[in-house]
């Protein structure tokens, strides 16, 4: 149940990282933070970033517990990587590897980097920067969600399940693939063009 804070110091975790009840907290955004094993925030601990501190993660993220991403950049790297639970991070980069989502994952603010993110649960793009190099969207059953308050353009890709949400409209860049359902909800606007 004990409290352990990271300071303007520089980190690095070369095996696992587990919070089991405790909590994990950053009180400056000073200093390189480097995970290389998985990181674990089991039920009732909590992972505290409201320093806004910029994250390295180079073996996976599970969260089962309280999450607090903060506003720094949380950067997937090196390794192919797992992240799973319910996590919100305002900023993402995948660079070099492949990255992917088996929970519930929000990105408010950037999706970007060099890499390939594999979609298997449930993705809500709320960003306004969306410059990530790939997005695999196909496997069975997953949901990408358009759900930026503003305007949004669309991957020309395949998808298994689509959603448009939130405000402003939502703008094909080209010629997409539905597998299965296709959901315009709340005030989303959905702008086909002249494209199938």
């Amino acid at each position: 149940s004990g409290t352990l804070d990271i300071g303007g110091v520089n980190l690095t975790v070369n095996g696992p990282t587990s919070i089991d009840q405790g909590i994990l907290q950053y009180s400056s955004n000073l200093g390189t933070k480097i995970y290389n094993g998985l990181i674990t925030i089991s039920s009732g601990a909590t992972w505290n970033n409201s320093a806004n501190a910029p994250i390295n993660l180079r073996g996976g993220l599970r969260n089962e517990g309280t999450f607090l991403a903060g506003t720094g950049t949380y950067t997937f790297e090196i390794n192919n990587q797992i992240i799973s639970g319910t996590l919100s991070i305002p900023k993402v980069t995948i660079n070099g590897i492949t990255l992917t989502n088996d929970g519930l994952l929000t990105v408010t603010h950037s999706l970007q980097g060099t890499g390939n993110l594999i979609n298997k649960a449930t993705l809500n793009i709320n960003c306004p920067i969306f410059t990530l190099n790939l997005l695999t969207a196909t496997p069975l059953g997953n949901i990408i969600n358009y759900g930026f308050r503003g305007d949004q353009t669309i991957r020309p890709i395949t998808y298994s399940h689509l959603k448009i949400s939130g405000t402003g409209t939502k703008t094909l860049e080209g010629s997409t693939t539905v597998e299965a359902n296709l959901d315009v909800v709340e005030e989303g606007i959905l702008a086909i063009g002249t494209h199938t």
